[in-house]
């Protein structure tokens, strides 16, 4: 989305975000809602199932998400982003499939990455 960063992004943030919202449940994004989370943010995951890294161990799992929801993390589960669109003040509205997002300062999208594969390997 052009409204939005990735975790690159992030490192170029010059600003704390006042509000916060990271779509995906990896470990990059479980990552970088911790950070902005404790750093101050209102933080908001948008995860498509119903916990964080659902791929790893069931305990693990479990465990992360009660967590960071006890840390104040805000764990919007089942939910996607259908559109974002930035508002005349600057702000982004998210609309998702659970409701809709308002008064968005940063939009950090977590949800994988093309591989680059074009790195040669034929000729090794």
């Amino acid at each position: 989305s052009e409204h939005g960063i990735t975790s690159d992004g992030f490192f170029e943030l010059t600003d704390l975000p006042k509000k916060t919202v990271v779509v995906g449940a990896g470990y990059i994004a479980v990552e970088m809602a911790g950070i902005l989370n404790t750093l101050g943010s209102d933080t908001s995951i948008c995860i498509r199932f119903d916990q964080v890294l659902r791929n790893f161990d069931a305990m693990i799992s479990k465990n992360l998400t009660e967590s960071m929801e006890s840390s104040g993390v805000k764990i919007c589960r089942r939910t996607q982003v259908t559109s974002v669109k930035k508002e005349l003040n600057g702000k982004l509205t998210l609309d998702t499939t659970t409701g809709a997002m308002n008064d968005v300062d940063c939009l950090l999208w977590a949800i994988g990455r093309i591989p680059n594969s074009d790195i040669g390997l034929e000729k090794v």
